[in-house]
C-alpha cells in the first residue's frame, strides 16, 4: 500500500518514469554492444548494400544530403557563436556574490549559449526541402538533426546549472574540477 502511495505522487511518478527509461537505454546498449561484437555480419551488410547498384546510390545521395544538412547548420550555428562572442565574454566577467544577482547573467549566459544552437538546427531545417531528398533521406535527416539539437540541448542546461568554465556564475559552490567532471 505504501508503494502505491509513493507511485501516486509525483516524485514516485518520476522515479518510476526514470528507472524505465534507464531500463530502455539499457537493453539500447545491450543491442548496439551485440552488434559491435557481431561485427562481421556488419561488414557484410554493409558491402552487400554498396554492392548494388540502387542501393548504394541510395546511400550515397543519402550521406551528401546529410553532410550537406549539417554543414549549412553548423556554419550558421558558428557564424553566430561568433558574432555573440563578445556579449558572451562581458556576461562572464561579472563577479557577483549573491546568487540573485549571479542568476540573471546566468539566464542571459544560456540564452546566448542556445541561440547559436537554434541557428543550426533551424537553418538545417531549412536548408532540407531545397535538396529534394526522398522520404528515408528526408526522415533520416531530421531524425539525425533533431538528435543533435537535444544533445547539444541538453548540455546547454546543465552547463547553466554547473557552468564549467566560468566559476563566478555557478549556482552551487563546486570546484572547477568538480564542475568539468559533472
Amino acid at each position: 500500500e505504501s508503494a502505491a502511495k509513493f507511485s501516486n505522487r509525483a516524485g514516485g511518478r518520476l522515479i518510476e518514469q526514470i528507472s524505465k527509461r534507464i531500463s530502455e537505454v539499457s537493453q539500447e546498449l545491450g543491442r548496439g554492444a551485440a552488434l559491435v561484437l557481431d561485427a562481421p555480419k556488419l561488414l557484410h551488410w554493409i558491402n552487400l548494400q554498396f554492392s548494388n547498384a540502387t542501393s548504394r546510390k541510395a546511400w550515397l545521395e543519402l550521406i551528401w544530403k546529410v553532410i550537406v544538412v549539417f554543414a549549412v547548420g553548423l556554419v550558421a550555428e558558428k557564424c553566430l557563436r561568433q558574432g555573440l562572442f563578445r556579449a558572451r565574454n562581458a556576461i562572464e566577467g561579472q563577479e557577483r556574490d549573491s546568487i540573485w544577482l549571479r542568476l540573471p547573467f546566468l539566464i542571459a549566459r544560456t540564452i546566448l549559449d542556445i541561440l547559436p544552437v537554434l541557428a543550426f538546427a533551424g537553418s538545417a531545417y531549412l536548408v532540407l526541402p531545397f535538396l529534394e531528398p526522398d522520404e528515408k533521406t528526408r526522415l533520416m535527416t531530421i531524425a539525425l538533426v533533431n538528435a543533435s539539437f537535444i544533445a547539444r540541448s541538453v548540455m546547454v542546461v546543465t552547463r547553466l546549472f554547473f557552468v564549467p568554465s566560468v566559476s563566478n556564475l555557478r549556482l552551487f559552490r563546486i570546484t572547477d574540477e568538480t564542475a568539468n567532471y559533472l
